[in-house]
């Protein structure tokens, strides 16, 4: 089997030529495994997290190895299988991956993906909350240990503090998720991980995932028009993602209001964008020894009586 080599730089005092502090190493290797799998679960599955552990498949495809240290201070070496020899044919790109390389590593995957968080691509496939999450949570982490992470494998990546700011940022412009109707023909329906695509009236096809629903009731709807039921997950710029589907059943009459693409009702708002500078003339300044009490009663009265 072929393995590709991808190599890690730490920087900070406790990264050594040659070795490694087990405290840094097990804060490294978690971040690395589930950000592996995550990444590759969500271009597989659509999702980066689901209940239950992950599947077999999945978790072997995006395993890999720590095969030692660089010859530089603070490198790490790891190999990974092509996802071409570790994929199961049934796993591969059909419905959700739309862009994935299966000649690359699942650790690969995991680079592109923060890319794009780093870069800010708002209407990214490659990225959901649940994957932001775990960036934001195990680098916090990580941090603590060491100053900077560098990736060096195609793509230089350095992250670091400043990049949990940008992290937020990405999570900040996500809209939250949105109870919808979608009305449409089912057309996709993939039996491993209850993954479905529904193609609305326009033509437009819509990609969804039906946890705990019975592969045999969603076959009795394949290729017949169906209403689902569910939370609509967006993207940052506010495109949808993904329908996660709660109730999934043969529509009847007329479903046309429901057979467009969800949009969110509630972009998130920058607390920071309402803060405006108060100068001697505006905001309370400006209400100061005006109000009560500096009209004459005369005054007051005269106004009345205009209105009255």
């Amino acid at each position: 089997m072929e393995m590709l080599r991808h190599s890690i730089r730490l920087h900070g005092p406790a990264a050594k030529k040659g070795r490694g502090s087990s405290l840094v190493l097990s804060q490294v290797l978690p971040f690395l495994v589930q950000g592996t799998q995550q990444s590759l679960r969500l271009r597989i599955e659509g999702r980066s997290r689901a209940k239950g552990s992950l599947p077999a498949a999945l978790r072997k495809a995006s395993d890999f190895e720590f095969v030692g240290f660089g010859s530089k201070s603070g490198v790490l070496e790891f190999e990974a299988p092509q996802l071409s020899q570790v994929l199961p044919k049934e796993d591969q790109p059909r419905l959700f991956p739309l862009d994935l390389d299966m000649n690359r590593s699942a650790l690969y995957l995991l680079e592109e993906s923060l890319e794009d968080a780093l870069n800010l691509n708002l209407d990214s496939d490659r990225l959901d909350e649940g994957l932001i999450q775990t960036f934001e949570k195990d680098l916090a982490k990580l941090f603590h240990e060491v100053e900077a992470i560098e990736m060096a494998n195609g793509k230089a990546l350095k992250l670091n503090e400043d990049s949990l700011k940008q992290f937020h940022e990405f999570k900040r412009e996500t809209p939250p998720k949105q109870w919808v109707k979608i009305a449409g023909k089912l057309e996709v329906i993939r039996h491993t991980d209850r993954a479905f695509a529904i193609q609305l009236d326009d033509g437009v096809a819509i990609r969804g995932v039906a946890e705990g629903f019975e592969a045999e009731d969603l076959a009795g709807l394949f290729g017949k028009k169906t209403l689902i039921e569910g939370h609509a997950v967006f993207r940052p710029s506010g495109n949808l993602l993904r329908i996660e589907a709660q109730k999934i059943e043969l529509a009847q009459g007329d479903t046309q209001v429901w057979s467009q693409i969800p949009r969110p009702l509630f972009a998130s708002m920058d607390l920071r964008a309402l803060q405006q500078h108060q100068g001697p003339k505006s905001g309370f300044n400006a209400l100061i020894g005006k109000w009560p009490g500096e009209e004459a009663d005369e005054e007051i009265e005269a106004q009345l009586e205009t209105i009255s």
